[in-house]
């Protein structure tokens, strides 16, 4: 299972410093909540699944690149995504997996 945080972005007006602890701060924040998703995932498939080989990781970037990147490295066969994030909820297929549909490297299967 592999989960990425995106970037941070705050707007361009804030002070410097300020933006640089600010950005760190809110990355942090991400990393913690995305852990805590991953082991809930993990626990859950572990406990539903004990014989199924499972392995967490979690990654910072652009979440379709990092996805479709860490795919091919893998050398996979196929990759499970969800079909909507945290964007916007009026379209039937999210940014994400609609990139990572376009340029994997193996057959996606997109889960609604």
């Amino acid at each position: 299972m592999l989960s990425v945080v995106p970037p941070c972005f705050l707007p361009s007006y804030s002070i410097h410093v300020a933006k640089s602890e600010a950005i760190a701060e809110c990355v942090r924040q991400l990393e913690t909540s995305f852990r805590g998703i991953l082991s809930k995932a993990d626990g859950k498939a572990k406990k539903e699944k004990p014989y199924l080989k499972v392995s967490t990781k979690l990654e910072n970037g652009d979440p379709a690149a990092k996805i479709v990147e860490t795919a091919k490295r893998g050398n996979f066969d196929i990759i499970v995504i969800g079909s909507r994030g945290l964007g916007r909820r009026d379209y039937a297929l999210g940014s994400v997996s609609s990139k990572v549909a376009d340029n994997a490297p193996c057959p996606v299967l997109i889960c609604k």
